[in-house]
């Protein structure tokens, strides 16, 4: 939904904006700031939206590339989440779900299947190199 209200946001503008009475919908029209906001909403949702893609894939969904995967969406929200030209909203979002994602992303260590996964993952590459 919001690809599309991004996509035809002039359309959206137009019917909510003050020349159109016809609606009534002037209460519904966006400011450039929400316009912008929406621009880098969109930029967070979709590294969720790439990351559930990724793990449904069955040929990608196990668990050795569950730690790589979490270090990329790591990486990015810290960037997001560190990046002043962000607005404090999205900002703010971003720091909440890398706080969580981090939460996650160390109860791995605590688990016995992925550091089996992880070693027996690094045995692998190891055997392929010798």
């Amino acid at each position: 939904m919001l690809e599309v209200a991004l996509e035809y946001c002039e359309a959206i503008d137009k019917i909510t904006g003050r020349g159109n009475k016809k609606y009534d919908l002037r209460e519904l029209e966006l400011t450039d700031d929400e316009w912008e906001m929406a621009e880098q909403l969109r930029k967070v949702l979709k590294l969720f939206s790439d990351a559930t893609l990724f793990f449904s894939c069955a040929r990608t969904s196990n668990l050795i590339n569950v730690i790589p995967a979490m270090d990329h969406l790591d990486n990015k929200l810290a960037k997001i989440a560190l990046d002043p030209a962000f607005s404090q909203p999205v900002h703010t979002a971003a720091s909440l779900s890398w706080k969580t994602c981090n939460r996650y992303y160390g109860q791995t260590d605590d688990s016995f299947v992925y550091h089996f996964a992880m070693g027996k993952h690094l045995i692998s590459i190891i055997h392929e190199h010798f």
